[in-house]
């Protein structure tokens, strides 16, 4: 039962948004209804802002000024409510939009230097870092040597 009335529901407000409002009753309706309306859908495929941005503009400017001598102060002030909530969602997927493009960018340059690292320098790295190894184990290695090499001879670690 409460699904038919929802669908019943969603029809009206399919319906009536469709048709210019006639009084402020119907402008305060339809305004709140295109506003829920770009909520729930602004996040599914194949949105586009534009299309919204031409409704949004009817509702904000044309059929505000029809109606704005017969609005009372609260119900102006929801009429701007309304206006800036739509102006938040339309900056808030533009910022994200935004900064995924720039992170996704700087990333992608990041990989495409350790792509070119690992094909150009890795291999020359590698055999550096492998030769120090073998100083540092063959001076440590040597040092270690002469060390018990001298405490066999004298029985101390340290040369006389």
């Amino acid at each position: 039962m409460n699904r038919i009335l929802a669908v019943s529901l969603f029809l009206l407000l399919l319906l009536t948004s469709c048709i210019p409002p006639l009084s402020k009753e119907s402008y305060l309706s339809q305004y709140e209804g295109f506003i829920l309306k770009t909520r729930e859908n602004r996040n599914t495929q194949g949105f586009s802002w534009e299309k919204y941005d031409k409704e949004f503009e009817k509702f904000s400017h044309g059929y505000y000024k029809r109606f704005e001598d017969k609005l009372n102060r609260s119900e102006k002030v929801l009429c701007k409510r309304l206006q800036l909530e739509y102006l938040l969602m339309r900056t808030h997927d533009e910022l994200r939009s935004t900064v995924k493009n720039v992170f996704y960018n700087d990333i992608k340059k990041m990989q495409d230097r350790i792509e070119n690292y690992i094909e150009n320098d890795l291999t020359h790295d590698f055999s550096s870092l492998m030769k120090e190894v073998e100083n540092v184990t063959g001076s440590a290695f040597d040092a270690l040597k002469k060390a018990l090499q001298t405490m066999g001879e004298n029985g101390s670690s340290t040369e006389p």
